[in-house]
């Protein structure tokens, strides 16, 4: 994977976002199988991924500043 490639399909199917999320939920038991379009080229590359879906959060460190409420407030 590399910054401009295109995901065009997931497990042979075309890319969108149902199609990738059943792709990842099955990809404990198989690779998940991506096509890519890259310099006018397709390829094929298959990346093992282990566990599920995943939703990160952010966690504030204590002793960090505050900056994304400060972003985040409302301006006048």
């Amino acid at each position: 994977m590399a910054p401009g490639l295109r995901i065009t399909a997931v497990n042979g199917q075309a890319f969108t976002p149902a199609a990738s999320e059943a792709g990842v939920r099955t990809a404990g038991s198989s690779p998940l199988v991506l096509t890519v379009d890259a310099d006018a080229r397709s390829r094929t590359m298959a990346v093992s991924y282990a566990g599920t879906l995943r939703y990160p959060r952010l966690e504030r460190i204590p002793g960090s500043p505050d900056w994304l409420t400060a972003l985040l407030a409302t301006r006048p």
